[in-house]
């Protein structure tokens, strides 16, 4: 009787700490994903348009110049 009370003890012990273990994992995964989802998503279009128009602005001042030293 005392051997199978501590392997139940045991089994009892093992899937609390699991528990434990497992929940500040899915914690910090849920709140990592709130966190991505409305913040950093809402500046990632902002980001993008300025990084379009920063290349808009290189490709048309290279342009510029390769077509001004094509016409001396």
């Amino acid at each position: 009787m005392v051997r199978g009370t501590t392997i139940a003890e045991h089994i009892a012990a093992v899937s609390l700490f699991s528990i434990f273990a497992v929940l500040p994992a899915v914690l910090v995964a849920v709140i990592a994903n709130v966190t991505i989802e409305r913040g950093l998503e809402r500046l990632f279009p902002v980001w993008c348009a300025m990084k379009n128009l920063e290349t808009i602005n290189a490709g048309t001042m290279q342009n510029s110049r390769v077509t001004s030293l094509s016409l001396q």
